[in-house]
């Protein structure tokens, strides 16, 4: 009768390797989407609030005199 115990353990060992290997693929992935939905969201937000900054001094093609 062969003995299977040591192999059946090699493999459960590898696949539990595996799954962790995975997981942080799968955790690294979402961190780096995560940061860079943060700073897409930041550029935008900069952007936009430049935009509709209103200029300290409104300016007129006329000189102004006082």
């Amino acid at each position: 009768m062969y003995d299977y115990r040591q192999i059946e353990l090699l493999i459960r060992r590898a696949r539990q390797e595996r799954s962790v290997a995975l997981g942080i693929i799968i955790g690294n992935s979402v961190s780096a989407r995560w940061s860079g939905l943060k700073r897409l969201a930041a550029r935008a937000s900069a952007t936009i609030r430049t935009l509709v900054e209103t200029p300290d001094e409104y300016s007129t093609a006329l000189p102004r005199r006082f």
